[in-house]
């Protein structure tokens, strides 16, 4: 299997019978029979998914640890406002 990111999209070809079938499974990408593969937009969940499906090309693995990483502090930050919205509500 090759993989490209531009603009954007994932664009994928060259996926074994195999893969193919995982690909469509998950819904996230669409397959173009002129261009002859699969194509999605740049999500986390779908990078996640591909990675555990085969090893990511090095840009693309750099990316998908980026948005982790930033999802990460995200639902940290979270938790931290409702801890202190909580003991606002106790004190009050």
């Amino acid at each position: 299997m090759k993989m490209a990111m531009k603009d954007g999209m994932i664009r994928i070809i060259e996926a074994d019978v195999t893969q193919a079938a995982i690909i469509k499974s998950w819904g996230k990408m669409k397959y173009s029979r002129s261009n002859q593969m699969y194509e999605g937009p740049v999500s986390m969940e779908l990078l996640n998914k591909l990675a555990g499906l085969v090893r990511l090309p090095p840009a693309i693995e750099a990316v998908r640890k980026n948005m982790n990483k930033v999802q990460e502090a995200v639902d940290q930050e979270r938790v931290r406002k409702d801890i202190a919205m909580a003991e606002a509500e106790r004190k009050a």
